[in-house]
């Protein structure tokens, strides 16, 4: 059995096969089998609905890895198109939003993802899973100020969050690895893995970070 942090989706380290899984679900009526999206937070009374999504055309690769996720997996576009008529039908889950932006990120959409989840931000600054998650695609851009931002979130939800500690962790030493301070990123690392008990689905992870320290 897992602990309740283990249980926590491994937030920028889905693969994107997941997150097809997850948006063919949703488009079919069911909820993904992801436990952190089953929380169905939705809007607190008199709160205004996020404005609908808008699809955005495939677009071509270029320098910063935009679109070049979505190139390779082919017919995946009808399935993100799915998500977004999911979320578009039920604009008060975050939930599905959350997947939703998760699933742009992991196709090289990084602004159409952090776009999602800054505004799910504004609306529900206590939601847990949108501060993890913006953290991670702001990782994902490897640029300086985002990956600092990104540390600010990741302080903030291991402070307030105990449901995304153990994964905060691990995003906050990526961001301080991609920002040059490897020996940082060691020792968080090295700390979680002591923390983490044999079997968890984040050791492989964890040891598979450490070693690319050697």
């Amino acid at each position: 059995m897992f602990n309740g942090n283990s249980k926590i989706v491994l937030l920028g380290v889905l693969s994107v096969t997941f997150l097809i899984v997850g948006a063919l679900m949703l488009s079919e009526g069911r909820k993904p089998i992801d436990p952190l999206l089953q929380q169905g937070d939705t809007l607190a009374a008199g709160d205004k609905p996020l404005p609908a999504i808008m699809p955005v055309q495939k677009t071509q690769s270029n320098s910063d890895g935009e679109g070049q996720g979505s190139a390779m997996v082919p017919g995946l576009e009808m399935l993100v198109s799915g998500l977004e008529n999911k979320v578009n039908a039920d604009p008060t889950n975050v939930s599905n939003r959350i997947l939703l932006a998760q699933t742009y990120a992991e196709l090289g959409r990084l602004a159409d993802g952090m776009a999602i989840l800054k505004e799910i931000r504004q609306k529900h600054p206590n939601n847990s899973q949108a501060a993890v998650a913006l953290a991670a695609v702001l990782i994902k851009t490897e640029e300086q100020d985002n990956l600092k931002s990104a540390i600010t979130i990741l302080d903030d939800s291991i402070k307030r969050f105990v449901d995304v500690r153990t994964i905060a962790v691990f995003h906050k030493a990526e961001a301080m690895d991609k920002l040059g301070k490897p020996q940082e990123a060691k020792d968080l690392w090295k700390g979680l893995l002591g923390s983490l008990p044999k079997g968890d689905q984040l050791r492989p992870q964890v040891e598979q970070k450490l070693a690319g320290l050697e």
